[in-house]
C-alpha cells in the first residue's frame, strides 16, 4: 500500500498525538520577572528534553513503510501484532518519566502569563483574606492556589521535603503576613489600608500592579514611597516615560531584562544620589520591570 504525502503526514500527526499525549503540543510558557525567584530555564530545560524525545519518536516513524504506518493507524490492529507491539514499547518509559516530571506552572517563578492576577478586580475589594493578600502581593490570581494546598506545602516544608524555590518564597511571605495579621479562624479579613501601610513600612517587595481603591492615595502601588505613584499620568505620557526609561537603561546601563542578576538597579540608585536625587532600589526595580514591557519581543542584546 502506498500512502501519498498528505495521508502519511496526517497519519504521523495522529500517531504522535496518541503516543506522546500532551507532550506533543506542549509549548514553552512566557515567564516574566516579577516578585521572588525567577528561573525560566526550568521550562527551557524541560522543553529541550521534550523536543529531543519527540524527534526520536518522529525518526522511528519515518523509517517505517507505508504498510506499517497504515497498520499502526488502524485501531483494529491487535496489540500483539509485532509492529504494533514494537511501536507501543518504543520510548514508552521515557514518555512516562517525562509526563511524570512535568514542571509545575510556578517552577520558573510567579510571572506565568496564565496565572496573573486580575489587579483591577481586586482593587475594588474592600478587604482581603490573608491568603488573598499573599497571592496578590506575588501577582498571582488567588484561585490558582487553594489555602489548603498552601497549608499542605507548609507541612511538607516542616517535614524537610524539598520544594520548588518559588514555593519556599511563598511560604516565607505567608509567615510574614500571618504574624502581622493574625487570622482567628477562616474568613479573617484585612483592611487594604492597613495592609499597604504595613507593606510600605517593612518595604515588602510586591507586584507593582497590586493596588487598592480603598487606600486614600488611590492606587497604592506596592512601592516604598507613596509619593512615587504615577496614577495621575496621562496613559500616553506614562507610555512615553516607560519607553524612555527602557531606552536609557538598555543603551546607557547595558540593562538586559533577561538577566537573572544585574547591578543596573544599584548603579542607577548610586548615579541618582550623585545628582542629589533620592531613589530606592525597589522604586528603580519597579520601573525597570514596567519599562521592559515596551521592549520588542524580537530584541536581542548587542543589537546595532
Amino acid at each position: 500500500m502506498k500512502l501519498n504525502e498528505s495521508s502519511r503526514g496526517l497519519a504521523f500527526q495522529n500517531l504522535l498525538k496518541q503516543k506522546l499525549g500532551w507532550l506533543f503540543e506542549w509549548e514553552l510558557p512566557t515567564i516574566v520577572e516579577t516578585v521572588g525567584p525567577h528561573d525560566p530555564s526550568k521550562f527551557a530545560d524541560f522543553d529541550e528534553k521534550r523536543l529531543a524525545l519527540v524527534k526520536r519518536v518522529q525518526d522511528y516513524l519515518a523509517d517505517l513503510s507505508d504498510e506499517v504506518v497504515d497498520k499502526l493507524s488502524d485501531p483494529e490492529t491487535p496489540s500483539d501484532d509485532d509492529d504494533k507491539s514494537n511501536w507501543l514499547r518504543h520510548e514508552r518509559e521515557a514518555i512516562r518519566q517525562m509526563q511524570k516530571f512535568n514542571p509545575p506552572w510556578y517552577a520558573g517563578g510567579f510571572g506565568h502569563e496564565n496565572y496573573r492576577a486580575d489587579f483591577e478586580y481586586w482593587a475594588q475589594m474592600s478587604s482581603f483574606t490573608n491568603h488573598e493578600a499573599l497571592l496578590l502581593s506575588l501577582g498571582v490570581e488567588p484561585k490558582h492556589f487553594r489555602e489548603e494546598e498552601v497549608m499542605n506545602m507548609q507541612s511538607q516544608l516542616e517535614r524537610g521535603d524539598t520544594l520548588w524555590l518559588p514555593l519556599v518564597y511563598l511560604l516565607r511571605r505567608r509567615e510574614q503576613i500571618e504574624r502581622q495579621f493574625r487570622s482567628y479562624g477562616r474568613g479573617h479579613k484585612i483592611d487594604p489600608k492597613e495592609f499597604f501601610e504595613w507593606a510600605h513600612y517593612v518595604q515588602l517587595d510586591m507586584h507593582p500592579e497590586f493596588h487598592s481603591h480603598f487606600v486614600s492615595t488611590g492606587k497604592a502601588q506596592a512601592t516604598p514611597n507613596a509619593n512615587e505613584t504615577d496614577e495621575n499620568l496621562d496613559p500616553r505620557v506614562r507610555s512615553s516615560m516607560l519607553k524612555i526609561i527602557a531606552t536609557m537603561a538598555v543603551a546607557g546601563y547595558t540593562y538586559n531584562p533577561r538577566d537573572k542578576k544585574s547591578d543596573v538597579t544599584s548603579d542607577i540608585v548610586n548615579d541618582a544620589s550623585k545628582l542629589g536625587i533620592s531613589l530606592t532600589d525597589d522604586t528603580v526595580r519597579k520601573y525597570l520591570k514596567l519599562s521592559t514591557k515596551m521592549i520588542s519581543k524580537d530584541w536581542k542584546p548587542n543589537n546595532s
